[in-house]
């Protein structure tokens, strides 16, 4: 990993925060670690959804980070059943 490495993500300390929860080998890690590993996992997720003000990208599995649709603030890291994300998508 390059110390000059580009994050292309702005995350919010609220988010930061739900991903040391949420993501267990996050725990104790630093927040541009953190950074750095879910801008990882951004980049490689293969699965996404959207409501009129945000965008859900899959992280892991059913842990979602959600984007505001206008720029590239994660708002927060958040678990999401498959009947959650059918009612967040079809409003």
């Amino acid at each position: 990993m390059s110390y000059y490495q580009k994050i292309n993500i702005i995350l919010t300390d609220h988010a930061i925060f739900r991903a040391k929860q949420r993501i267990p080998i996050l725990k104790n890690k630093s927040n541009i670690e953190i950074k750095i590993y879910i801008d990882k996992l951004i980049k490689g997720s293969h699965y996404s959804f959207e409501s009129k003000t945000d965008e859900y990208i899959m992280l892991e599995k059913r842990i979602f980070a959600v984007f505001q649709k206008n720029n590239n603030i994660v708002k927060t890291i958040t678990p999401i059943s498959y009947e959650r994300e059918y009612h967040i998508s079809i409003k």
